[in-house]
């Protein structure tokens, strides 16, 4: 069961990582102050990543 979900994870995570290398810097930017937990006035958080993404794969 836990191989299954690893697998779909890295099937998404994976897709996630095909789409960002096209991203502009902007987006770049964003990312990154999640991942280091950086804060310059926006509210980024991972949820709002995510269903941007959503939104721009599957409209």
């Amino acid at each position: 069961m836990a191989k299954r979900q690893n697998k779909k994870v890295f099937r998404l995570l994976r897709a996630l990582a095909l789409e960002l290398k096209d991203l502009p810097f902007e987006t770049h930017k964003r990312i990154d102050a999640i991942v280091n937990d950086k804060h310059d006035g926006y509210d980024y958080n991972w949820v709002g990543i995510v269903d941007w993404w959503r939104n721009k794969v599957y409209g």
